[in-house]
């Protein structure tokens, strides 16, 4: 490979370059008319640039996930050129109605007012002519401008529906991750998101989920299927999961999963909460406890605590021993 000015992309030998990567690309010609080289985009070929700047083999099945992730379709946008794809073909079939009409009835009235002068009729048949011109240049003026009008309003409220929607995406404290409910690819994430991970948005799009995880069972790709599977079933499970940031630090979270509609498209939000802190205090609780029944079983002596309100007791393991009572037995006093 041999860097290109300003760093920003890398030729490849043609029989390198088409073996898989799966991102766009650009060929360098020769002065016989031979392609000598392929110019691949390192911003749109992040295993790519990996492998260049880290050593790393590069995945040509995770480069193809990620040209899928570029190819995907807006709902918004595709339901904008749905609405412009029919008012085009209701320009048209205007048109053709009218000129259709136009040739049916234009002779017929024609002939009303000629006599068999024939070079009349002519001259009247040429003044008809620019008539009919005139008459559709007006109507499609008219046709084509309600079109933009229509389509300008239906793109403006998008822009505005859209605005609003990654406002509040965005401002959720939690991090929010929108998933596919069937390959489990990620849609889009909110910036809370992004901070989590340590990842900008679009690396969080072309990443998949056992990527961004411990990637140990049950913490890997496979198990986070069955998650989905099971919010397909109609489900909205809560769970933890194991998740890397970018530095390789490994996070508890709390995922919690749901169905949602979004435009005509079927989604998964899945709502991410750092536990990382309540992780550690009941790990420090359970050390606590464990180092308070050793030394109570070191000194022979139990504790006990009643909650006078509801009467509930609670004793040591000691305790229980001291009493010949089995551990886990409800006690009364």
């Amino acid at each position: 490979p041999k860097p290109c000015a300003g760093g920003s992309t890398i030729a490849w030998s043609a029989s390198r370059a088409v073996s898989g990567a799966g991102c766009n690309a650009s060929r360098l010609w020769d002065r016989e008319g031979h392609v000598s080289a392929w110019i691949i985009p390192l911003s749109f070929c992040p295993e790519w640039r990996d492998h260049v700047h880290g050593g790393r083999k590069p995945n040509p099945p995770r480069l193809e996930q990620q040209r899928r992730v570029r190819m995907h379709g807006d709902p918004g946008k595709d339901a904008l050129r749905k609405r412009r794809d029919l008012e085009a073909a209701k320009v048209a079939l205007i048109y053709a109605g009218f000129g259709a009409l136009w040739i049916l009835f234009s002779d017929e009235i024609l002939l009303q007012f000629v006599d068999e002068d024939v070079s009349r009729l002519a001259r009247l048949q040429t003044y008809k002519g620019w008539v009919f011109i005139g008459v559709t240049a007006v109507l499609l003026y008219l046709l084509v401008g309600r079109a933009m009008a229509s389509e300008a309003r239906i793109a403006g409220r998008l822009r505005e529906s859209e605005s609003r929607f990654r406002a509040i995406f965005d401002g959720v404290n939690d991090p929010i991750f929108l998933h596919d409910p069937d390959s489990g690819r990620i849609v889009d994430v909110n910036a809370r998101a992004c901070a989590l991970y340590g990842y900008s948005r679009d690396e969080l799009r072309a990443a998949r989920i056992g990527d961004l995880s411990e990637n140990v069972p049950p913490f890997t790709q496979a198990e986070a299927m069955q998650w989905f599977a099971r919010v397909r079933a109609g489900e909205a499970p809560v769970f933890e999961w194991r998740g890397r940031h970018r530095s390789g630090e490994l996070l508890w979270l709390e995922v919690s999963l749901c169905r949602a509609d979004v435009e005509g498209s079927v989604l998964v939000p899945a709502t991410v909460r750092n536990i990382e802190q309540r992780k550690r205090a009941e790990a420090d609780l359970r050390r606590s406890e464990e180092t308070l029944n050793r030394a109570q079983t070191v000194a022979q002596v139990g504790s006990w605590f009643l909650d006078i309100r509801t009467g509930r007791l609670e004793l040591s393991e000691q305790t229980y021993r001291i009493f010949g009572v089995e551990a886990g037995t409800t006690p009364t006093i």
